[in-house]
Formats: C-alpha cells, sequence, structure tokens
C-alpha cells in the first residue's frame, strides 16, 4: 500500500453543520485547506446527508461535496469530516489504490502539528 498526500492541504467537510460557521474563521490555520460542506442547514442545505463524520467513518468513503466547492477539491490530500453538531473530527485519505483509510490518533497528532500555523 503507498499513500501519496500532499505536504499541504486539507479539505474539511463540515456536514452542513453549525461547526462551518467556526471553521470558516479559523480554516486559514491550516495551510491549504479547502472547507466544504460549510453552508448551514438552515439555509436549505442537507444537514449531515451523505457528509459528515458519522458518514465517513461508516460508509467508508468521502463525503458528497457541495457543488459550490466541487471543482476545487484535489485527490491527493487529507480529508477532515466534522459531525454536524461539531462533537466530532474523523480524519482520512486514499492511498495509491483507492483504498479509504482512517487514520489514527498518533498518525493525526503528527500530521496536524507539522501543518498548524501557530501565531
Amino acid at each position: 500500500m503507498t499513500c501519496s498526500v500532499r505536504d499541504e492541504g486539507l479539505v474539511a467537510d463540515c456536514a452542513n453543520g453549525v461547526g462551518g460557521i467556526a471553521m470558516e474563521e479559523r480554516i486559514d490555520l491550516v495551510t491549504g485547506a479547502i472547507l466544504v460542506n460549510a453552508e448551514p442547514a438552515t439555509e436549505g442545505a442537507p444537514l449531515n446527508k451523505n457528509r459528515g463524520a458519522d458518514f465517513a467513518q461508516k460508509a467508508r468513503t468521502s463525503p458528497i461535496v457541495d457543488t459550490k466547492t466541487s471543482d476545487s477539491v484535489p485527490d491527493d490530500v487529507m480529508w477532515a469530516s466534522l459531525g454536524g453538531d461539531a462533537d466530532r473530527w474523523v480524519y482520512y485519505l486514499r492511498d495509491g489504490d483507492d483504498n479509504f483509510i482512517l487514520a489514527d490518533g498518533t498518525d493525526l497528532r503528527h500530521w496536524l502539528r507539522s501543518r498548524l500555523r501557530l501565531r
């Protein structure tokens, strides 16, 4: 199994929940990050439907991405999906054979530490 992930970048899936509001203000802390599914469900976007932490973990696939950002999402980056009520994250990527890999806590700590811009 080979994984080829960009040195910079993260796709943050906010499941059209409350976390999208906070993430819009903080997304610049992660180098090369792209925010998707951040439109609040109150504005007509479906909350958690085919997106979010539970979906990614159970379906073992990337979420459906809103049409506003679908063209800007690269294939070779780490993904993070937030639960619709902002209670948890799951992180994952796809390897060179398109296998879904859910990252564990140790992997995540090292990966995030290397990418956060501290102010």
